[in-house]
């Protein structure tokens, strides 16, 4: 309709013109890419959802320090159950949230840094650290699978990380007090260039939906996924959950390196092992190496694969 009132059309100039026509013969992909440089669509995000509480309310910033810290604050508020399934996003962090106190390094547009807010009913502590554990391994599983619906083909490095072939994608982080309710934050690099990547984490360790897959993406669409995914699986138990999470798993029958600080600060109980897969619980299954008949859990314990 034009703007000035009533219903004539309105003529495009030249460059509406060309515009129109990039956008026809590129397709609905270049034309959400484009979209989403210039602002995350919540509506758009949701139209897409099968949740029946995750996703449903998302509160959208364009800077904050974390989204985990907001979380937190909205958590302590109003108290677990009146959250539970709240999505709080930022198109930048300037202070994320990684695990052992990392920080996330990215782009401050163009890419996915949320935290949801979720809230069991379990009675029991147990019960309770029974299901943000799954939480954890819930996260991974969607990203990797947004990403291979987006034809890129994702791997989940027990227990935060999402990789695609030997750069990381993503990272998950559950935070949990031991009441009722957890947040888990995720950051996943979806239209970021290598070139951008490598200057934000000084190497070319880390990689994107779009540097891998060749064009840019939807942001809604991945979130959207994200969101339908987790609270699918979330559905069933834990068995359930690490028995798709083995679908993905890029860590069983390798060489990896058992670091009890960190990849960066050697500490004397670090030793080599081969992955053997996970026990029920969630914990990795490894065997020193010189000692196959070993089986040992790891829980917390980083791991760092080795080159081959």
């Amino acid at each position: 309709s034009d703007p000035r009132g009533g219903t004539k059309e309105r003529e495009l100039d030249g460059a509406g013109v060309v515009a129109a026509a990039a956008v026809a013969a590129a397709g609905a992909a270049v034309y959400y890419g484009m979209m989403a440089k210039r602002g995350f669509d919540v509506a758009r995000m949701q139209k897409g959802l099968t949740t029946k509480a995750l996703g449903r309310e998302v509160q959208f910033h364009d800077s904050v320090s974390s989204t985990m810290t907001l979380a937190h604050a909205l958590l302590t508020e109003k108290g677990g159950p009146a959250v539970h399934g709240t999505v709080i996003a930022a198109e930048a962090q300037t202070a994320g949230i990684g695990r052992r106190g990392r920080s996330w390094a990215a782009e401050h547009k163009g890419n996915i840094y949320m935290s949801l807010l979720w809230h069991t009913t379990d009675r029991t502590l147990h019960e309770r650290c029974v299901t943000m554990s799954q939480l954890n391994f819930c996260c991974g599983i969607a990203v990797a699978r947004a990403a291979r619906d987006l034809g890129v083909e994702a791997k989940c490095k027990w227990p935060n990380d999402v990789w695609v072939g030997s750069k990381k994608l993503s990272g998950s982080l559950v935070d949990f007090d031991g009441k009722a309710s957890g947040v888990a934050g995720i950051g996943v690099n979806v239209n970021q260039t290598s070139e951008s990547l490598e200057s934000a984490v000084g190497s070319t360790a880390a990689t994107s939906l779009s540097a891998e897959s060749g064009r840019e993406l939807s942001r809604e669409e991945v979130m959207c996924s994200i969101c339908n995914t987790i609270e699918s699986l979330m559905a069933g138990d834990l068995a359930s959950t690490m028995a798709e999470y083995a679908k993905f798993d890029m860590l069983t029958g390798r060489l990896v390196r058992v670091c009890h600080n960190s990849r960066e600060v050697a500490h004397d109980d670090d030793y080599d092992a081969v992955v053997l897969g996970f026990f029920p619980n969630g914990n990795l299954k490894v065997a020193r190496v010189g000692n196959p008949d070993s089986e040992i859990a790891l829980s917390g314990e980083e791991i760092s694969i080795r080159p081959q």
